[in-house]
């Protein structure tokens, strides 16, 4: 999702998303793939993906890393 989704379709992903993680199936699944169910806000989500963006993209500059 981007910046330009609409609030109301961000905000039923979330909604059945946190529904389908109350789906002791879709727990399982998750589980034997090594997944961790973490949910959060789309807000938080957001926080989080820009503060590891900084985070990796300092390491990656630092280290010298370039596309190839």
């Amino acid at each position: 999702m981007s910046a330009a989704t609409p609030k109301n379709i961000v905000a039923r992903i979330h909604k059945d998303s946190l529904k389908a993680l109350q789906n002791a199936d879709v727990r399982a699944a998750m589980e034997r793939l090594g997944l961790e169910q973490d949910p959060t806000t789309p807000e938080e989500l957001r926080a989080r993906i820009k503060k590891e963006t900084a985070q990796w993209s300092a390491i990656i500059k630092d280290a010298g890393i370039r596309v190839q």
